[in-house]
Protein backbone atom coordinates (compact mmCIF):
# COMPACT_ATOMS: atom_id res chain seq x y z
CA UNK A 1 0.00 0.00 0.00
CA UNK A 2 1.60 3.18 -1.27
CA UNK A 3 2.15 6.07 1.64
CA UNK A 4 0.99 9.36 1.56
CA UNK A 5 3.27 10.21 4.56
CA UNK A 6 6.24 8.38 5.12
CA UNK A 7 8.72 8.81 7.78
CA UNK A 8 12.25 6.65 7.99
CA UNK A 9 13.84 6.74 11.33
CA UNK A 10 13.23 10.43 12.19
CA UNK A 11 14.67 12.20 15.48
CA UNK A 12 14.08 15.61 16.81
CA UNK A 13 15.47 17.54 19.69
CA UNK A 14 14.81 20.46 21.28
CA UNK A 15 16.87 22.10 24.01
CA UNK A 16 18.19 19.48 24.18
CA UNK A 17 15.83 17.67 25.29
CA UNK A 18 15.46 14.43 23.09
CA UNK A 19 11.40 14.70 21.91
CA UNK A 20 12.03 11.33 19.81
CA UNK A 21 14.66 9.43 18.18
CA UNK A 22 14.42 6.86 14.56
CA UNK A 23 10.53 7.50 14.44
CA UNK A 24 9.46 5.21 11.93
CA UNK A 25 6.11 5.97 10.63
CA UNK A 26 3.78 5.92 7.09
CA UNK A 27 0.35 7.27 6.90
CA UNK A 28 -1.48 4.81 4.36
CA UNK A 29 -5.07 5.09 2.92
CA UNK A 30 -6.82 3.73 6.05
CA UNK A 31 -4.82 5.10 8.63
CA UNK A 32 -7.18 5.98 11.62
CA UNK A 33 -3.82 6.78 13.99
CA UNK A 34 -4.37 8.09 17.79
CA UNK A 35 -1.17 9.86 19.41
CA UNK A 36 -0.90 10.66 23.30
CA UNK A 37 1.96 11.36 25.77
CA UNK A 38 2.62 13.54 28.69
CA UNK A 39 2.72 17.83 28.12
CA UNK A 40 5.63 18.89 26.23
CA UNK A 41 6.87 15.33 25.30
CA UNK A 42 6.45 16.18 21.67
CA UNK A 43 3.34 15.61 19.87
CA UNK A 44 2.86 18.98 18.92
CA UNK A 45 6.60 19.21 17.26
CA UNK A 46 5.16 16.01 15.50
CA UNK A 47 2.41 17.73 14.00
CA UNK A 48 4.35 20.36 12.54
CA UNK A 49 6.81 18.10 11.07
CA UNK A 50 4.26 15.84 9.00
CA UNK A 51 2.63 19.52 8.47
CA UNK A 52 5.62 20.31 6.60
CA UNK A 53 5.95 23.49 9.27
CA UNK A 54 9.05 21.89 10.86
CA UNK A 55 11.94 20.26 10.08
CA UNK A 56 13.86 16.92 11.32
CA UNK A 57 17.18 16.67 13.03
CA UNK A 58 17.87 13.59 11.09
CA UNK A 59 15.89 11.01 9.48
CA UNK A 60 13.78 11.80 6.00
CA UNK A 61 10.17 12.60 5.69
CA UNK A 62 8.70 12.28 1.78
CA UNK A 63 5.36 12.37 0.88
CA UNK A 64 2.89 11.14 -2.39
CA UNK A 65 2.66 13.73 -4.82
CA UNK A 66 0.08 16.84 -4.71
CA UNK A 67 -1.23 15.37 -1.19
CA UNK A 68 -3.32 17.41 1.15
CA UNK A 69 -2.60 17.64 4.49
CA UNK A 70 -5.41 19.86 6.68
CA UNK A 71 -4.95 20.24 10.61
CA UNK A 72 -7.44 21.34 12.89
CA UNK A 73 -5.47 23.08 15.40
CA UNK A 74 -6.37 22.88 19.47
CA UNK A 75 -7.51 26.32 19.65
CA UNK A 76 -10.10 27.64 16.88
CA UNK A 77 -8.55 31.24 15.65
CA UNK A 78 -11.07 33.15 14.27
CA UNK A 79 -11.58 36.80 13.75
CA UNK A 80 -14.41 37.79 16.67
CA UNK A 81 -15.92 40.54 15.10
CA UNK A 82 -16.78 38.85 11.67
CA UNK A 83 -19.99 37.01 10.69
CA UNK A 84 -20.43 33.51 10.56
CA UNK A 85 -20.90 33.26 6.69
CA UNK A 86 -18.10 35.49 6.14
CA UNK A 87 -16.09 33.15 8.33
CA UNK A 88 -17.21 30.33 6.67
CA UNK A 89 -16.69 31.94 2.79
CA UNK A 90 -13.37 33.20 3.95
CA UNK A 91 -12.29 29.68 4.89
CA UNK A 92 -13.08 27.71 2.04
CA UNK A 93 -12.68 30.82 -0.74
CA UNK A 94 -9.41 28.78 -1.87
CA UNK A 95 -10.49 25.22 -1.88
CA UNK A 96 -14.11 25.47 -3.38
CA UNK A 97 -15.70 27.71 -6.05
CA UNK A 98 -18.77 29.94 -5.41
CA UNK A 99 -21.47 27.76 -5.76
CA UNK A 100 -19.99 25.19 -3.67
CA UNK A 101 -19.27 27.55 -0.47
CA UNK A 102 -23.01 28.48 -1.00
CA UNK A 103 -24.20 24.97 -0.34
CA UNK A 104 -21.50 24.65 2.17
CA UNK A 105 -22.79 27.57 3.99
CA UNK A 106 -26.03 25.57 4.18
CA UNK A 107 -24.82 22.14 5.05
CA UNK A 108 -22.85 23.83 8.01
CA UNK A 109 -25.58 26.10 9.14
CA UNK A 110 -27.20 23.05 9.59
CA UNK A 111 -25.05 20.75 10.87
CA UNK A 112 -23.89 23.69 14.04
CA UNK A 113 -27.85 24.10 14.37
CA UNK A 114 -27.16 27.90 13.46
CA UNK A 115 -30.33 29.91 11.74
CA UNK A 116 -28.70 33.65 11.93
CA UNK A 117 -25.44 33.26 9.96
CA UNK A 118 -25.03 37.31 10.22
CA UNK A 119 -24.22 37.29 14.08
CA UNK A 120 -20.35 37.57 14.85
CA UNK A 121 -18.21 34.61 15.41
CA UNK A 122 -17.64 35.32 18.76
CA UNK A 123 -21.32 34.60 19.73
CA UNK A 124 -20.70 30.96 19.44
CA UNK A 125 -19.49 28.95 22.36
CA UNK A 126 -15.86 27.75 22.69
CA UNK A 127 -17.97 23.74 21.32
CA UNK A 128 -19.04 25.20 18.43
CA UNK A 129 -16.18 27.42 17.41
CA UNK A 130 -14.40 24.18 17.84
CA UNK A 131 -16.98 22.00 15.84
CA UNK A 132 -16.98 24.73 13.02
CA UNK A 133 -13.45 24.20 12.86
CA UNK A 134 -13.53 20.62 12.02
CA UNK A 135 -16.55 21.07 9.48
CA UNK A 136 -14.50 23.99 7.39
CA UNK A 137 -11.05 21.34 7.53
CA UNK A 138 -13.29 18.39 5.86
CA UNK A 139 -15.03 20.66 3.71
CA UNK A 140 -12.08 21.23 1.25
CA UNK A 141 -11.74 17.50 0.41
CA UNK A 142 -8.28 16.70 2.55
CA UNK A 143 -5.98 13.65 2.27
CA UNK A 144 -5.03 13.71 5.46
CA UNK A 145 -6.53 15.15 8.41
CA UNK A 146 -4.76 16.31 11.94
CA UNK A 147 -6.68 17.13 14.95
CA UNK A 148 -4.77 18.62 17.75
CA UNK A 149 -6.89 17.66 20.97
CA UNK A 150 -10.83 17.77 18.78
CA UNK A 151 -12.58 16.67 22.01
CA UNK A 152 -11.82 20.01 24.09
CA UNK A 153 -14.88 21.86 24.32
CA UNK A 154 -17.23 19.64 23.19
CA UNK A 155 -20.14 18.32 25.19
CA UNK A 156 -20.68 14.75 25.12
CA UNK A 157 -23.19 15.19 21.99
CA UNK A 158 -21.03 16.70 20.00
CA UNK A 159 -17.85 13.64 20.98
CA UNK A 160 -19.94 11.23 19.77
CA UNK A 161 -21.13 13.30 16.74
CA UNK A 162 -16.89 13.06 16.11
CA UNK A 163 -16.70 9.87 16.87
CA UNK A 164 -19.19 8.54 14.56
CA UNK A 165 -17.12 10.93 11.62
CA UNK A 166 -13.61 9.40 12.37
CA UNK A 167 -14.80 5.98 12.43
CA UNK A 168 -16.62 6.15 8.89
CA UNK A 169 -13.57 8.44 7.19
CA UNK A 170 -12.65 7.68 3.76
CA UNK A 171 -9.29 9.78 4.72
CA UNK A 172 -6.41 8.99 6.87
CA UNK A 173 -6.58 10.68 9.88
CA UNK A 174 -4.27 11.08 12.89
CA UNK A 175 -5.41 12.50 16.71
CA UNK A 176 -3.54 13.89 19.00
CA UNK A 177 -6.32 13.06 22.49
CA UNK A 178 -6.13 12.74 26.22
CA UNK A 179 -9.24 11.36 26.17
CA UNK A 180 -9.07 7.51 26.21
CA UNK A 181 -12.54 6.35 25.96
CA UNK A 182 -12.36 8.62 22.73
CA UNK A 183 -9.32 6.85 21.24
CA UNK A 184 -10.63 3.51 22.42
CA UNK A 185 -13.71 3.92 20.13
CA UNK A 186 -11.91 5.78 16.76
CA UNK A 187 -8.33 4.95 16.42
CA UNK A 188 -6.90 1.93 14.73
CA UNK A 189 -3.55 2.30 15.98
CA UNK A 190 -1.61 4.20 18.66
CA UNK A 191 1.09 6.19 19.02
CA UNK A 192 2.68 7.13 22.39
CA UNK A 193 5.89 9.83 22.39
CA UNK A 194 7.70 9.32 25.86
CA UNK A 195 10.69 9.14 27.63
CA UNK A 196 10.08 5.78 29.01
CA UNK A 197 10.64 4.25 25.98
CA UNK A 198 13.14 3.42 24.02
CA UNK A 199 14.02 6.24 21.50
CA UNK A 200 11.14 7.74 23.46
CA UNK A 201 8.19 6.29 21.50
CA UNK A 202 6.31 3.22 21.05
CA UNK A 203 4.26 2.61 18.06
CA UNK A 204 1.28 -0.26 17.82
CA UNK A 205 -1.46 -1.12 16.02
CA UNK A 206 -4.64 -2.19 17.49
CA UNK A 207 -7.00 -0.34 19.66
CA UNK A 208 -6.56 1.79 22.65
CA UNK A 209 -6.69 -1.30 25.33
CA UNK A 210 -4.71 -3.19 23.15
CA UNK A 211 -1.91 -0.50 23.31
CA UNK A 212 -2.60 -0.44 27.44
CA UNK A 213 -1.93 -4.35 27.86
CA UNK A 214 1.10 -4.07 25.18
CA UNK A 215 2.27 -1.23 27.06
CA UNK A 216 2.54 -3.03 30.50
CA UNK A 217 4.38 -6.23 28.91
CA UNK A 218 6.59 -3.68 27.62
CA UNK A 219 7.60 -1.79 31.06
CA UNK A 220 7.27 -4.69 33.03
CA UNK A 221 9.92 -6.24 30.54
CA UNK A 222 11.81 -3.09 31.42
CA UNK A 223 11.60 -3.07 35.05
CA UNK A 224 12.93 -7.00 34.75
CA UNK A 225 16.01 -6.18 32.89
CA UNK A 226 16.57 -3.63 35.07
CA UNK A 227 17.11 -5.82 37.91
CA UNK A 228 19.19 -8.17 36.22
CA UNK A 229 21.65 -5.74 35.49
CA UNK A 230 21.39 -4.15 38.90
CA UNK A 231 22.38 -7.39 39.94
CA UNK A 232 25.09 -7.80 37.64
CA UNK A 233 26.19 -4.68 38.43
CA UNK A 234 26.46 -5.25 42.54
CA UNK A 235 28.85 -7.84 41.09
CA UNK A 236 31.13 -6.22 38.70
CA UNK A 237 31.17 -3.31 41.15
CA UNK A 238 32.44 -5.12 43.58
CA UNK A 239 35.14 -6.50 41.02
CA UNK A 240 35.83 -3.36 39.87
CA UNK A 241 36.83 -1.78 43.02
CA UNK A 242 39.71 -4.88 43.53
CA UNK A 243 41.44 -2.13 40.90
CA UNK A 244 41.83 -5.06 37.87
CA UNK A 245 44.08 -3.77 35.34
CA UNK A 246 43.65 -4.22 31.82
CA UNK A 247 46.66 -6.83 31.25
CA UNK A 248 45.13 -9.55 28.78
CA UNK A 249 42.23 -9.19 26.56
CA UNK A 250 39.67 -11.02 28.70
CA UNK A 251 40.30 -8.42 31.39
CA UNK A 252 40.06 -5.57 28.96
CA UNK A 253 36.21 -7.27 27.99
CA UNK A 254 35.21 -7.31 31.18
CA UNK A 255 36.28 -3.87 32.45
CA UNK A 256 34.42 -2.08 29.05
CA UNK A 257 31.20 -4.75 29.67
CA UNK A 258 30.90 -3.39 33.52
CA UNK A 259 31.40 0.18 32.63
CA UNK A 260 28.65 -0.49 29.48
CA UNK A 261 26.29 -2.24 32.26
CA UNK A 262 26.31 1.15 34.38
CA UNK A 263 25.93 3.01 31.36
CA UNK A 264 22.80 1.20 30.41
CA UNK A 265 21.93 0.95 34.67
CA UNK A 266 21.65 4.79 34.45
CA UNK A 267 19.72 5.10 31.19
CA UNK A 268 16.96 2.56 32.52
CA UNK A 269 16.99 4.57 35.77
CA UNK A 270 16.05 7.73 34.17
CA UNK A 271 13.30 6.36 32.37
CA UNK A 272 11.51 4.86 35.31
CA UNK A 273 11.46 8.37 37.17
CA UNK A 274 9.93 9.92 34.30
CA UNK A 275 6.80 9.60 36.03
CA UNK A 276 4.44 12.31 35.69
CA UNK A 277 3.19 12.41 39.40
CA UNK A 278 3.07 10.41 42.51
CA UNK A 279 -0.89 11.04 43.72
CA UNK A 280 -2.09 9.87 46.90
CA UNK A 281 -5.62 10.92 48.85
CA UNK A 282 -5.46 10.25 52.42
CA UNK A 283 -9.20 8.41 53.86
CA UNK A 284 -10.38 9.38 57.41
CA UNK A 285 -10.53 5.26 57.69
CA UNK A 286 -14.38 5.92 58.76
CA UNK A 287 -16.78 3.48 60.73
CA UNK A 288 -19.69 5.35 59.87
CA UNK A 289 -21.42 3.71 56.85
CA UNK A 290 -24.06 6.68 55.91
CA UNK A 291 -22.06 9.98 55.06
CA UNK A 292 -25.26 12.40 54.34
CA UNK A 293 -28.35 11.92 53.31
CA UNK A 294 -30.91 13.34 51.44
CA UNK A 295 -34.70 13.80 51.75
CA UNK A 296 -37.16 15.41 48.99
CA UNK A 297 -34.60 17.73 47.79
CA UNK A 298 -35.91 20.41 45.59
CA UNK A 299 -33.16 22.75 43.84
CA UNK A 300 -33.33 24.99 40.80
CA UNK A 301 -31.13 27.17 38.58
CA UNK A 302 -33.67 30.08 37.76
CA UNK A 303 -36.53 28.53 36.56
CA UNK A 304 -34.79 25.46 35.66
CA UNK A 305 -35.75 22.61 37.86
CA UNK A 306 -33.03 20.24 38.26
CA UNK A 307 -34.04 18.02 41.66
CA UNK A 308 -37.82 17.41 42.73
CA UNK A 309 -37.74 15.97 46.04
CA UNK A 310 -35.11 13.98 45.33
CA UNK A 311 -33.79 11.16 47.91
CA UNK A 312 -30.57 9.33 48.63
CA UNK A 313 -28.19 7.81 50.96
CA UNK A 314 -24.46 8.46 50.04
CA UNK A 315 -22.88 5.91 51.87
CA UNK A 316 -19.24 4.86 52.70
CA UNK A 317 -17.53 3.24 49.96
CA UNK A 318 -19.53 4.81 47.14
CA UNK A 319 -17.46 5.59 43.98
CA UNK A 320 -20.92 7.14 42.42
CA UNK A 321 -20.31 8.92 38.38
CA UNK A 322 -22.41 11.60 38.16
CA UNK A 323 -23.68 12.23 34.57
CA UNK A 324 -25.13 15.06 32.29
CA UNK A 325 -24.73 17.07 29.88
CA UNK A 326 -23.37 20.74 29.97
CA UNK A 327 -25.33 23.18 31.94
CA UNK A 328 -27.35 20.30 33.39
CA UNK A 329 -26.58 21.35 37.31
CA UNK A 330 -23.61 18.92 38.08
CA UNK A 331 -21.80 21.64 39.77
CA UNK A 332 -24.88 23.31 41.31
CA UNK A 333 -25.78 20.17 42.89
CA UNK A 334 -22.45 19.96 43.90
CA UNK A 335 -22.17 23.11 45.62
CA UNK A 336 -25.87 21.72 47.34
CA UNK A 337 -23.74 18.86 48.90
CA UNK A 338 -20.70 21.29 49.99
CA UNK A 339 -23.79 23.05 51.82
CA UNK A 340 -22.21 26.60 49.24
CA UNK A 341 -25.87 26.25 47.59
CA UNK A 342 -28.98 27.35 50.49
CA UNK A 343 -31.48 27.35 48.13
CA UNK A 344 -33.35 24.48 48.30
CA UNK A 345 -36.17 23.06 50.07
CA UNK A 346 -36.25 19.54 51.87
CA UNK A 347 -33.20 17.99 54.23
CA UNK A 348 -29.42 17.49 54.04
CA UNK A 349 -27.88 15.49 56.91
CA UNK A 350 -24.43 15.08 57.07
CA UNK A 351 -22.82 12.12 59.28
CA UNK A 352 -21.11 14.13 62.70
CA UNK A 353 -17.67 15.50 61.77
CA UNK A 354 -18.29 14.48 57.94
CA UNK A 355 -14.87 15.35 55.76
CA UNK A 356 -14.62 16.39 52.18
CA UNK A 357 -12.24 18.32 49.73
CA UNK A 358 -13.82 19.50 47.01
CA UNK A 359 -12.03 19.75 43.27
CA UNK A 360 -13.38 22.67 41.67
CA UNK A 361 -12.85 22.50 37.80
CA UNK A 362 -13.31 26.48 38.02
CA UNK A 363 -10.18 26.12 40.25
CA UNK A 364 -10.91 29.84 41.37
CA UNK A 365 -8.38 29.75 43.98
CA UNK A 366 -5.71 29.27 41.85
CA UNK A 367 -6.10 32.84 39.76
CA UNK A 368 -3.65 34.84 42.62
CA UNK A 369 -0.47 36.30 42.94
CA UNK A 370 0.52 33.94 45.83
CA UNK A 371 3.75 31.51 44.73
CA UNK A 372 2.99 27.85 44.17
CA UNK A 373 5.42 27.38 47.45
CA UNK A 374 2.84 29.82 49.90
CA UNK A 375 -0.42 28.10 47.52
CA UNK A 376 1.22 24.68 49.52
CA UNK A 377 2.89 25.27 52.86
CA UNK A 378 1.83 29.07 53.89
CA UNK A 379 3.36 28.26 57.48
CA UNK A 380 6.89 27.48 56.32
CA UNK A 381 9.18 25.18 54.44
CA UNK A 382 7.38 21.72 54.65
CA UNK A 383 3.90 20.33 54.64
CA UNK A 384 1.90 17.30 56.67
CA UNK A 385 1.24 14.51 55.17
CA UNK A 386 -0.35 11.20 56.80
CA UNK A 387 1.56 12.43 59.81
CA UNK A 388 4.78 12.81 57.96
CA UNK A 389 6.86 16.07 57.62
CA UNK A 390 7.89 16.57 54.21
CA UNK A 391 9.80 19.51 53.16
CA UNK A 392 7.95 21.45 50.23
CA UNK A 393 10.90 21.17 47.51
CA UNK A 394 9.98 16.92 48.00
CA UNK A 395 6.40 17.66 47.72
CA UNK A 396 5.92 19.49 44.54
CA UNK A 397 8.44 16.62 43.03
CA UNK A 398 5.99 14.55 44.15
CA UNK A 399 3.49 16.21 41.42
CA UNK A 400 6.24 16.57 38.48
CA UNK A 401 7.36 20.10 39.79
CA UNK A 402 10.58 21.37 39.41
CA UNK A 403 11.93 23.34 42.32
CA UNK A 404 12.79 26.12 40.15
CA UNK A 405 8.64 26.02 40.03
CA UNK A 406 8.48 27.11 44.20
CA UNK A 407 7.94 31.03 43.46
CA UNK A 408 5.66 30.83 40.17
CA UNK A 409 3.10 32.47 40.91
CA UNK A 410 -0.23 30.10 40.79
CA UNK A 411 -1.86 32.57 38.01
CA UNK A 412 1.34 32.45 35.61
CA UNK A 413 1.03 28.16 36.34
CA UNK A 414 -0.48 26.50 32.74
CA UNK A 415 -3.88 24.74 32.62
CA UNK A 416 -1.97 21.29 33.67
CA UNK A 417 0.50 22.81 36.20
CA UNK A 418 -2.88 24.53 37.79
CA UNK A 419 -4.90 21.33 38.24
CA UNK A 420 -1.96 19.10 39.57
CA UNK A 421 -0.66 22.04 42.02
CA UNK A 422 -4.57 21.72 43.39
CA UNK A 423 -4.44 18.19 43.72
CA UNK A 424 -1.32 18.61 45.63
CA UNK A 425 -3.30 20.80 48.05
CA UNK A 426 -6.32 18.47 48.12
CA UNK A 427 -3.79 15.29 49.10
CA UNK A 428 -2.98 17.06 52.39
CA UNK A 429 -6.36 16.93 54.10
CA UNK A 430 -7.75 13.36 54.87
CA UNK A 431 -11.19 12.35 53.74
CA UNK A 432 -14.16 10.61 54.21
CA UNK A 433 -15.73 12.07 50.72
CA UNK A 434 -14.13 13.14 47.41
CA UNK A 435 -16.01 15.55 45.75
CA UNK A 436 -14.46 15.97 42.42
CA UNK A 437 -15.76 18.59 39.72
CA UNK A 438 -13.57 17.66 36.52
CA UNK A 439 -10.36 16.96 37.33
CA UNK A 440 -9.05 15.49 34.30
CA UNK A 441 -9.63 19.18 32.63
CA UNK A 442 -5.67 19.83 31.07
CA UNK A 443 -4.28 16.74 32.45
CA UNK A 444 -2.06 14.21 30.23
CA UNK A 445 -2.86 11.14 29.99
CA UNK A 446 0.42 9.55 31.91
CA UNK A 447 -0.97 11.62 34.88
CA UNK A 448 -4.79 10.63 34.24
CA UNK A 449 -3.90 7.16 34.77
CA UNK A 450 -2.15 7.88 38.13
CA UNK A 451 -4.55 9.80 39.00
CA UNK A 452 -7.16 6.61 38.01
CA UNK A 453 -5.05 4.00 40.04
CA UNK A 454 -5.23 6.37 43.14
CA UNK A 455 -8.82 6.88 43.14
CA UNK A 456 -9.60 3.40 42.96
CA UNK A 457 -7.14 2.56 46.21
CA UNK A 458 -8.85 5.01 47.56
CA UNK A 459 -10.92 3.65 50.73
CA UNK A 460 -13.42 6.45 51.22
CA UNK A 461 -15.81 7.54 49.00
CA UNK A 462 -15.62 9.75 45.51
CA UNK A 463 -18.64 11.26 44.11
CA UNK A 464 -17.30 11.89 40.20
CA UNK A 465 -18.12 14.50 37.68
CA UNK A 466 -15.95 13.90 34.34
CA UNK A 467 -16.54 14.26 30.56
CA UNK A 468 -13.69 11.09 30.49
CA UNK A 469 -15.89 8.35 30.03
CA UNK A 470 -12.85 5.66 30.39
CA UNK A 471 -12.11 7.31 33.94
CA UNK A 472 -16.23 7.01 34.83
CA UNK A 473 -16.32 3.16 33.61
CA UNK A 474 -12.70 2.46 35.56
CA UNK A 475 -13.94 4.07 38.93
CA UNK A 476 -17.82 4.33 39.69
CA UNK A 477 -19.72 1.79 40.70
CA UNK A 478 -22.87 3.03 40.15
CA UNK A 479 -24.00 6.68 39.03
CA UNK A 480 -26.60 9.48 38.96
CA UNK A 481 -27.54 11.64 36.13
CA UNK A 482 -29.70 14.28 34.74
CA UNK A 483 -32.45 12.89 32.53
CA UNK A 484 -34.09 13.93 29.42
CA UNK A 485 -36.48 15.71 31.42
CA UNK A 486 -33.41 17.52 33.21
CA UNK A 487 -34.11 16.01 36.42
CA UNK A 488 -31.73 13.92 39.12
CA UNK A 489 -32.36 10.28 39.01
CA UNK A 490 -30.20 7.10 39.45
CA UNK A 491 -29.04 5.27 36.51
CA UNK A 492 -27.11 1.69 36.56
CA UNK A 493 -24.55 2.30 33.52
CA UNK A 494 -23.21 5.11 31.84
CA UNK A 495 -25.04 3.71 28.24
CA UNK A 496 -28.03 3.26 30.18
CA UNK A 497 -27.85 7.30 30.83
CA UNK A 498 -27.03 8.40 27.52
CA UNK A 499 -29.51 5.97 25.80
CA UNK A 500 -32.01 7.86 27.79
CA UNK A 501 -30.93 11.35 27.17
CA UNK A 502 -30.17 10.80 23.62
CA UNK A 503 -33.13 9.14 22.96
CA UNK A 504 -31.72 5.83 21.97
CA UNK A 505 -34.74 4.23 23.16
CA UNK A 506 -37.03 1.30 21.95
CA UNK A 507 -38.91 4.08 19.25
CA UNK A 508 -35.23 4.06 17.72
CA UNK A 509 -34.50 0.26 17.71
CA UNK A 510 -37.72 -0.15 16.56
CA UNK A 511 -37.39 2.16 13.36
CA UNK A 512 -33.94 -0.06 12.80
CA UNK A 513 -35.81 -3.20 13.36
CA UNK A 514 -38.44 -2.16 10.66
CA UNK A 515 -35.58 -1.23 8.39
CA UNK A 516 -33.85 -4.54 9.32
CA UNK A 517 -37.44 -6.29 7.54
CA UNK A 518 -38.11 -4.21 5.43
CA UNK A 519 -34.61 -5.31 3.98
CA UNK A 520 -34.96 -8.86 4.73
CA UNK A 521 -38.17 -8.52 1.70
CA UNK A 522 -36.52 -7.23 -0.31
CA UNK A 523 -33.27 -9.92 -1.03
CA UNK A 524 -35.71 -12.12 -2.85
CA UNK A 525 -35.22 -9.31 -5.93
CA UNK A 526 -31.75 -8.11 -5.24
CA UNK A 527 -29.19 -10.48 -5.80
CA UNK A 528 -25.99 -9.09 -5.90
CA UNK A 529 -25.08 -10.66 -2.47
CA UNK A 530 -23.00 -14.17 -2.30
CA UNK A 531 -25.00 -17.06 -0.66
CA UNK A 532 -23.39 -16.54 2.54
CA UNK A 533 -24.05 -12.74 3.00
CA UNK A 534 -27.53 -13.70 1.71
CA UNK A 535 -27.89 -15.87 4.44
CA UNK A 536 -26.22 -13.75 7.22
CA UNK A 537 -28.51 -10.80 6.12
CA UNK A 538 -31.67 -12.82 7.00
CA UNK A 539 -30.34 -14.02 10.10
CA UNK A 540 -29.36 -10.50 11.56
CA UNK A 541 -33.15 -9.74 12.24
CA UNK A 542 -33.65 -12.55 14.36
CA UNK A 543 -30.23 -12.06 16.07
CA UNK A 544 -31.23 -8.63 17.16
CA UNK A 545 -35.02 -9.75 18.44
CA UNK A 546 -33.58 -11.77 20.35
CA UNK A 547 -30.63 -9.84 21.77
CA UNK A 548 -32.99 -6.87 22.48
CA UNK A 549 -35.38 -9.06 24.51
CA UNK A 550 -31.96 -10.37 26.65
CA UNK A 551 -31.14 -6.28 26.63
CA UNK A 552 -34.76 -5.87 28.31
CA UNK A 553 -34.67 -8.30 31.05
CA UNK A 554 -31.18 -6.89 32.14
CA UNK A 555 -32.78 -3.65 32.31
CA UNK A 556 -35.71 -4.54 34.70
CA UNK A 557 -32.76 -6.67 36.26
CA UNK A 558 -30.87 -3.50 36.84
CA UNK A 559 -33.67 -1.35 38.08
CA UNK A 560 -34.75 -4.45 40.54
CA UNK A 561 -33.89 -2.90 44.21
CA UNK A 562 -33.24 -5.88 45.33
CA UNK A 563 -30.84 -6.12 42.90
CA UNK A 564 -29.37 -2.39 43.88
CA UNK A 565 -28.15 -3.15 47.04
CA UNK A 566 -25.94 -6.15 45.44
CA UNK A 567 -22.83 -4.24 44.21
CA UNK A 568 -21.37 -7.73 43.08
CA UNK A 569 -24.94 -8.71 41.12
CA UNK A 570 -24.80 -5.10 39.65
CA UNK A 571 -21.39 -5.47 38.56
CA UNK A 572 -22.46 -8.53 36.87
CA UNK A 573 -25.16 -7.12 35.14
CA UNK A 574 -24.16 -3.90 33.89
CA UNK A 575 -21.01 -5.98 32.54
CA UNK A 576 -23.51 -8.50 30.40
CA UNK A 577 -25.98 -5.39 29.49
CA UNK A 578 -23.18 -3.66 28.08
CA UNK A 579 -21.45 -6.80 26.09
CA UNK A 580 -24.80 -7.55 24.75
CA UNK A 581 -25.46 -4.11 23.57
CA UNK A 582 -22.17 -3.76 21.86
CA UNK A 583 -22.55 -7.23 19.96
CA UNK A 584 -26.37 -5.42 18.87
CA UNK A 585 -24.94 -2.70 17.76
CA UNK A 586 -21.96 -4.63 15.58
CA UNK A 587 -24.76 -6.42 14.53
CA UNK A 588 -26.67 -3.14 13.08
CA UNK A 589 -23.52 -2.05 11.20
CA UNK A 590 -22.96 -5.23 9.66
CA UNK A 591 -26.51 -5.14 8.25
CA UNK A 592 -25.67 -1.65 7.32
CA UNK A 593 -22.56 -2.33 5.53
CA UNK A 594 -24.65 -5.35 3.22
CA UNK A 595 -27.28 -3.36 2.69
CA UNK A 596 -24.55 -0.75 0.87
CA UNK A 597 -23.18 -3.44 -0.44
CA UNK A 598 -26.89 -4.01 -2.66
CA UNK A 599 -27.41 -1.01 -3.36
Amino acid sequence: MSSLINCHKISKTFSDKCLFNELTLAIEKKTKLGVLGPNGAGKSTLIKILSKKETTDEGTVSYAKGVKIHVVEQKSEFKSEQSISNTIKQNLENHIDALGIDISIKKLSTQLKIDDLSKNISSLSGGQKKKLAILLELEKSPDVVIFDEPTNHLDLSSVLWLEKILSKANYPWICISHDRFFLQQVAKSILEINPIFNNSHLLLSGSYDHFIKEKKVYLQDQENRFETIKNKLRKEDAWLKTSPKARTTKSKHRIEKAYDLKYQYKEIQEKRQNNTADITFSSTQTKAKKLLELKNISLTIGEKVICHKFSYTFTSGQKIGLLGLNGSGKTTFFKLLTQDNKNYTGSLTPYHNLKWVYFDQIKKDLDSDETLKTFLAPHGDSVVFQGRSIHIASWIERLGFSYNKLQTQIKKLSGGEKARALIAKLMLEEADLLLLDEPTNDLDIPTLEILEESLQSFTGSIILVSHDRYLLQKICNTYLGFNKEGLLTTFNDPSIWQENVFNQSKETKSIKREKLSTSNTRIKTQKKLSYLEDRELKQIDEKVQKLEIELEQLKQELQDDKNQQDYKRMTELSQSYENKQKICDQLYERWQELEDKKS
